[in-house]
């Protein structure tokens, strides 16, 4: 997906005018987003992430500043079926955002009492 031309071209004035008298080889992207003005950094974590967000019903109704702070922290898994996330009884310390596919909380017995479809979470 093409980046808009007016974010590019923000982005790139706020990044040559802090990097005038300097020459940059490599390009920390964490770094990068911390020289940009809080509004433009804001724009471009919610363009970078849209995808995650817009495929997840819990991410749509929150506010652009949320997002901005919430979705750089997200990491991307992949898990086979029949891999195990947890068991009962684990603390819930992570939660999933179902991007594709489905999970399955399943009893020790085998009964499969809830399935989280691609766009809901669970954790």
């Amino acid at each position: 997906v093409k980046m808009p031309e007016e974010l590019f071209t923000r982005i790139k004035r706020v990044l040559t005018r802090n990097h005038e008298s300097t020459k940059v080889s490599a390009v920390n992207t964490e770094e990068l987003l911390q020289e940009l003005p809080p509004a433009l950094k804001n724009e471009v974590i919610t363009f970078t992430n849209r995808e995650i967000a817009d495929s997840i019903q819990y991410l749509k109704t929150k506010d652009p500043g949320f997002l901005a702070e919430f979705l750089p922290l997200l990491r991307t898994i992949s898990i086979t079926e029949q891999e195990l996330l947890f068991r009962e009884g684990d603390i819930a310390d992570e939660i999933y955002f179902i991007k594709s596919g489905r999970v399955q909380l399943v009893t020790p017995e085998g009964y499969i009492f809830r399935t989280y479809a691609a766009g809901s979470y669970c954790g």
